[in-house]
């Protein structure tokens, strides 16, 4: 069974190997010419071929951009992270912001952040990098901790069944994370915080642009950057503090976090040339490494709690990238796209002395190498229009493992789409396929409908209907440690997903300059869940449960008056069951979001924020025993733009100066989102940005 499953042996490899290099070869040549399809605009017009300068323009962080190409008729949101300048946010911290979302976190700066989407688990969420899926074939859940704030441009979240666009894994949706760009008016940046808990963060990026004088002309551009964050991580904290049948216990405190120590490197190169008006070339490669204490839950005994003094753990990642593409190609003006790409990751865990057994060494290592082509065309037939798309992929996964063994899987998908508008344009209809092979299970067919109706200007009736699946980790199937064991029998997840909701948007009423309001309901039934089930005392095995329901009511809204004022939130009510009636643990039932923003637009010198953040209690194991209570928490920042006051005309070193000073958790609440891994109280920090 389980060689019928996955290929080991340096024979096999050396066979997939060969088939691989067949399917790249043969996919590239196929594509003829290449191109990118709408799906990724992620390139400043100044480097985009003029034919295709189709990319919709973001609007404001409190507003929402139109519909994005690759999915135009999803529920999605766009975060322009230099909206949140001089607020001292993470990658994670601006995810948990967003609605649908609920980010789960285990310790402070440098701890591992999880997302959730509509009540998914965290490996029910893909997670891209510049296109590139960072979910890898071992646990594939993705630590929010290792994306580099000061590298990324922006975050675009797409809610509800993501399967037809980003293949195994998207059962709740995805996350696409933009890193930034070459040229623009602000080729120059450099920024450096610190804070509570000896945190601090530096970054520091430059690009530079050449050639391209005429419209013919071919133009080269360059970008570089780097960020590093180092934390003592030295916090005091209570002990647990949980509800079990109905009683709440609380132990002694406070006590330390210890060996939580961490050091985390970022960077990231890229370099591209465009070829004449209709056609670019492109390069890129990200590098992250991390060394970092694992001190562990803090559940145990004794002054620490049972915290590990030795623990330690290392990681790396690289993600390399080459796409060509052009625009109008041939006598059929096709847009295509051709990319090749390659992720590396290795993580190693070590503790010499651990509180409980011997001890401890574990050196995972997966790589995955794969192709993409894309092709996109317009036209018109009779009173409909209609946009195409065809898409063509092919990876190859190796993982090698100490707990797992060496494994190796072949990914084969195609896709689909076309997107039909009449009435012009009132009315779209985006039907979709993707057709997915993973090596050792069956075939799987991911349909997919969408739907767009848009009346009148600013109103949109949106609603969605797809089917949506993930294969097992090779965790889940083959994982073997002392107290925990995969099962490679395991069958693939299964989610039948639907949302439908209307949004409202507006401008120039009275005292306001912009409204927009949402409102959306979703359903996601999953069948053969896997989780880890306790099936003795001491041995936990990867099992296919029951049917789960996660379904609930999004709601989001935003304001902005005066230029100077803007008011934004959201909510969702979510109820998360297993067949038999239990909460799914570590989803809140219910979050809020508030935020007031005063300033901050380019006339005014100052920024001030406050925002809050509302969670209902949730369990946290899977009988629902065991209950983390609801909790309030609040951050505020407060910068100024030394360059917009006329008093430093002429003195200053560059274009824009910001200074900042940040809190989060402003009222020190004892936070948790796991039992045994407790978070920061009150954290304070004071940082500077320079622009040129």
């Amino acid at each position: 069974m389980q060689a019928g499953r996955e290929q080991t042996g340096q024979s096999a490899r050396d066979r997939t190997i060969g088939r691989l290099c067949c399917a790249l070869l043969t996919a590239l040549v196929a594509s003829g010419s290449f191109r990118t399809l709408r799906a990724e605009p992620v390139r400043p017009d100044s480097q985009v071929p003029p034919a295709r300068r189709t990319t919709p323009a973001v609007v404001a962080d409190e507003m929402r951009p139109p519909a994005l190409p690759e999915d135009p008729s999803a529920f999605s949101q766009v975060i322009e992270v230099e909206r949140y300048a001089g607020e001292g946010k993470s990658v994670a911290d601006l995810l948990s912001e967003a609605v649908g979302v609920n980010v789960r976190r285990f310790g402070g700066a440098g701890g591992r952040a999880e997302i959730s989407i509509r009540g998914s688990a965290a490996q029910q969420v893909v997670v891209r990098l510049d296109g590139v899926r960072l979910n890898g074939v071992s646990a594939q859940g993705v630590d929010l901790s290792t994306l580099p704030i000061g590298l990324v441009e922006r975050i675009v979240v797409t809610r509800g069944g993501g399967s037809v666009q980003a293949g195994s894994g998207a059962i709740g949706g995805v996350v696409d994370i933009v890193t930034r760009r070459a040229g623009g008016n602000e080729p120059w940046r450099l920024q450096v915080s610190g804070g509570s808990f000896g945190t601090w963060r530096g970054s520091a990026l430059g690009s530079t642009q050449w050639g391209g004088d005429g419209a013919e002309a071919e133009a080269w551009n360059l970008l570089a950057g780097a960020e590093i964050v180092h934390t003592r991580g030295d916090w005091n904290f209570q002990p647990i503090e949980v509800e079990t049948a109905g009683v709440v216990r609380r132990g002694p405190g406070p006590v330390t976090r210890i060996n939580n120590a961490s050091t985390r490197t970022s960077g990231l190169i890229r370099g591209g040339r465009t070829l004449g008006e209709r056609g670019w070339v492109g390069w890129s490669d990200s590098i992250y490494y991390a060394s970092q204490g694992a001190p562990g839950p803090a559940t145990g005994g004794g002054e620490t709690l049972g915290q590990s003094p030795t623990a330690h753990r290392r990681r790396i990642r690289n993600v390399a990238k080459l796409e060509i593409e052009g625009v109008e190609l041939g006598a059929g003006h096709w847009d295509a796209k051709g990319v090749l790409f390659h992720r590396y990751e290795r993580s190693r865990f070590r503790d010499p002395d651990p509180v409980l057994g011997g001890p401890v060494e574990t050196d995972d290592r997966s790589q995955e190498l794969g192709a993409r082509t894309e092709w996109a065309r317009g036209f018109d037939l009779g009173p409909t229009v209609h946009q195409s798309r065809m898409s063509l992929q092919v990876s190859q996964n190796w993982f090698d493992s100490l707990s797992s063994g060496d494994r190796d899987r072949l990914e084969l998908g195609g896709v689909l789409q076309d997107e039909i508008a009449v009435w012009e344009g009132k009315v779209q209809f985006v039907p979709a396929l993707r057709i997915e092979h993973t090596s050792g299970f069956d075939l799987e067919a991911l349909p997919r409908l969408g739907v767009m109706l848009g009346p009148w200007k600013g109103f949109v009736v949106r609603g969605n209907l797809e089917r949506s699946y993930r294969v097992p980790s090779f965790d889940e199937l083959y994982l073997d440690e002392e107290f925990i064991r995969g099962d490679p029998n395991l069958r693939p997840e299964e989610a039948l997903s639907a949302d439908l909701g209307i949004e409202l948007g507006l401008k120039r009423i009275g005292p306001l300059e912009s409204l927009r309001l949402e409102v959306a309901a979703f359903r996601n039934d999953i069948d053969q869940s896997i989780v880890f089930q306790q099936r003795s005392p001491q041995i936990l095995i990867a099992s296919n449960t029951g049917a789960a329901l996660e379904q609930g009511l999004e709601f989001s809204w935003a304001f902005e008056m005066f230029s100077w004022v803007a008011v934004s939130g959201n909510a969702t009510l979510l109820e998360a069951r297993t067949d038999a009636g239990r909460r799914l643990p570590g989803r809140p039932d219910t979050e809020v979001w508030l935020r007031f923003r005063l300033g901050g637009q380019s006339e005014h010198p100052w920024k001030f924020v406050v925002e809050a953040k509302h969670l209902s209690d949730f369990t946290v194991d899977a009988v629902g025993a065991r209950v983390v209570p609801g909790r309030i928490t609040y951050d505020a920042s407060v910068s100024l733009r030394l360059d917009r006051l006329g008093v430093f005309d002429g003195w200053l070193p560059s274009r824009k100066l910001r200074l900042f000073v940040e809190a989060t958790n402003v009222t020190d609440q004892s936070v948790r989102d796991s039992v045994g891994y407790p978070q920061p109280g009150r954290e304070v920090g004071l940082g500077v940005e320079a622009v040129w």
